[in-house]
């Protein structure tokens, strides 16, 4: 934080983000116009985050919220969240009257490959998750909850699955035909939000005889889209996996939460899923892929949990592989390591995998792998 905060501070909203104003509850006391000078917005090209940051001759037109007791500290929270710092502006109203608020300011050298935002250029995708991202922000702030950097992340990749969601398509099956018109009445409320979220519904659907349900509720646990990625070395005939100590089995009081797995990450760009486990395999197994075959779709879960997984099968050279990986900042320790796949049969047999996506994705590649080997040939 540089700079002396205002005792009443006013806070800048910029471009697009300017819309939260229209979100917030009365004790916004006021919205006022502003504009910015030798600042531009910047859209960050993976994530389609906007960002502001000095700029020779860039101006930028938003809006200052003088904010009252509870959307006063939220937003400040919330910039104090964002990447860049919070620091006094000095700005212009419609009057000409010069006023300091306060703004946060990215760094564009620490971030990722960025270019100029331009309203007219901005993809319908990045659009439709950043207002979907304003909605569920401004719920928060309205609440007064402390915004942090995990809440952030977490709205962007459940904003991004929603978005892919809507292109979620089933092929022919034993399906009768129904859709989600045929769900009538939803309600939705979220009842709790951070990196991950909870979502209560009630709902009445369609019964099979053709009649409407009697009002449904349910809890939904919101996460966002996911990849795994399954690489083979078709010349060695070797398949590489991951290790590493997870969570949910330690809440579990399982003995020994560390997981034998694939190859997996979240979808949290705009790059989609196979740009997605592209990145993962450099991340967790330091390994550039090659050909990449979609294996199976399917949801983790789906009477109680929203992620959706896309499995991959990479082709790649294995002869070189191991040590460990992963992101510092993450807090990830990944071994990797190779395996025949008369091995992950055998392992299949005896029940090694408790990882179900592991065990999935390899299940899919022992029963596609002639295929996979006309089509690599």
């Amino acid at each position: 934080m540089s700079g002396k905060k205002p005792d009443a501070p006013e806070v800048f909203l910029f471009g697009p983000l300017a819309e939260m104003a229209e979100y917030l509850q009365s004790d916004a006391v006021a919205v006022v116009p502003a504009t910015l000078v030798d600042h531009d917005i910047f859209e960050v090209t993976l994530t389609g985050e906007l960002i502001l940051s000095p700029s020779a001759d860039g101006v930028v037109d938003g809006v200052l919220v003088q904010a009252g007791t509870g959307i006063g500290a939220a937003l400040l929270s919330y910039l104090d969240a964002v990447e860049g710092f919070v620091t006094p502006v000095e700005l212009q109203d419609p009057s000409g009257t010069r006023r300091e608020a306060l703004a946060s300011i990215a760094d564009l050298p620490l971030r990722q490959t960025t270019q100029s935002w331009k309203a007219e250029t901005w993809s319908p995708a990045a659009r439709e998750i950043h207002s979907a991202q304003l909605v569920e922000l401004a719920d928060q702030l309205n609440a007064g909850r402390t915004i942090t950097k995990a809440m952030l992340k977490g709205m962007r990749i459940r904003a991004i699955a929603r978005h892919f969601g809507q292109t979620t398509t089933q092929t022919e099956s034993f399906l009768t035909g129904f859709d989600v018109n045929d769900v009538v009445d939803l309600k939705r409320r979220q009842v709790y939000s951070e990196f991950f979220a909870l979502e209560h519904q009630s709902y009445r659907f369609r019964k099979f005889d053709g009649s409407l349900s009697e009002e449904v509720e349910r809890a939904v646990f919101i996460g966002g889209d996911a990849v795994t990625v399954l690489p083979w070395d078709p010349r060695s005939d070797r398949i590489l996996l991951i290790e590493q100590m997870r969570p949910a089995p330690l809440a579990r009081l399982d003995p020994n939460p560390w997981e034998v797995e694939v190859v997996a990450g979240l979808i949290d760009t705009l790059e989609g899923a196979e740009g997605t486990a592209r990145r993962e395999a450099r991340e967790e197994a330091g390994l550039i892929v090659g050909r990449m075959h979609l294996m199976a779709e399917y949801y983790s879960s789906p009477g109680s949990f929203s992620e959706h997984i896309s499995a991959y099968v990479a082709e790649a050279d294995l002869s070189h592989v191991g040590g460990t990986h992963g992101l510092d900042e993450e807090g990830e320790d990944i071994r990797v390591f190779t395996i025949s796949c008369a091995q992950a049969e055998e392992a299949l047999d005896k029940g090694t995998f408790l990882n179900s996506h592991a065990a999935l994705a390899i299940l899919h590649f022992l029963r596609q792998k002639k295929r996979l080997v006309e089509m690599w040939s």
